[in-house]
């Protein structure tokens, strides 16, 4: 599973689920601490957002779209293809 994380204006693509675990419960505590800067991703260099009250944020499911192939049992490797015109 893939995450669309949109934090007021910006927005960023998770793609582990541990990361995306670990980010919902950052984004909670922020919000019960009045604020705090959560990072985003697991990488040292990660930006880090301000998660505030007042912020505007949204998590949007990022479906994986197969190919027609796919569906009768080729196989294509690992590329997942992700319709980003759904969004």
């Amino acid at each position: 599973m893939s995450i669309v994380l949109t934090v007021n204006h910006d927005r960023f693509v998770i793609h582990d689920a541990e990361s995306i675990s670990r980010l919902h419960g950052d984004i909670r505590a922020a919000l019960r601490a009045g604020g705090s800067l959560v990072p985003i991703g697991s990488r040292p260099d990660s930006p880090e957002v301000l998660i505030t009250p007042a912020t505007h944020v949204r998590i949007d499911v990022l479906k994986a779209v197969r190919d027609a192939e796919d569906d009768h049992g080729a196989d294509r490797g690992d590329v997942v293809f992700i319709d980003f015109d759904q969004y």
